[in-house]
């Protein structure tokens, strides 16, 4: 395995054991296969940090940008062809229309292979009261474009089987949900 405790968010100069140098000299981050994150959000990193942080399509021309944008790049980032990625991701990223410019890069490099909406109260026993979602994606291999007519698995679960406190809670939703996206789509 190569599993990593470092900040993923500085230039990829930072990481030489793990990135190799193209011929043009720019760094090639795609090293990885699978991704599996939940990625810090709820924070807003201003033009100032930015700039000490790795280079961000998505950065480009902003005063500011929510911690979970950078997450989510730098995610697709180190993700090979064809890779596959699971992230938590707060829902509103994918709703909102003011992250719609988030989402036409997200969908011009990656296809949608789930969304399962989480509970409100997820994250509450750790302290987060955002509405999250689990997203699975497939990166595109080089050259190939979004197949419009790719089957996605949408999901809303209600129960994880615990409550806000994090207490157990029975009726428990997950396994039925991950055996239909098998079933339907597929990892």
């Amino acid at each position: 395995t190569n599993i990593r405790n470092i900040d993923a968010l500085l230039s990829f100069e930072n990481y030489p054991d793990l990135v190799a140098l193209k011929e043009d000299g720019n760094t090639n981050p795609a090293i990885f296969d699978i991704v599996v994150t939940n990625p810090p959000f709820g924070s807003t990193v201003k033009k100032e940090a930015l700039a000490m942080l790795g280079r961000f399509e998505l950065a480009q021309g902003r005063k500011s940008l929510p911690l979970e944008v950078l997450g989510l790049e730098r995610s697709v980032q180190l993700l090979k062809p064809n890779g596959r990625m699971a992230i938590v991701l707060p829902e509103h990223l994918l709703k909102g229309k003011s992250n719609r410019y988030v989402r036409e890069w997200l969908f011009s490099i990656c296809e949608m292979k789930a969304m399962i909406s989480f509970p409100e109260e997820a994250f509450s026993p750790y302290g987060a009261l955002v509405k999250t979602c689990l997203c699975i994606l497939r990166k595109l291999d080089v050259d190939e474009e979004l197949d419009l007519s790719s089957e996605a698995f949408l999901c809303a679960v209600e129960n994880l089987g615990y409550d806000a406190t994090g207490r157990a809670k029975s009726g428990n939703e997950v396994d039925q949900v991950i055996t239909a996206f098998f079933e339907q789509v597929g990892w």
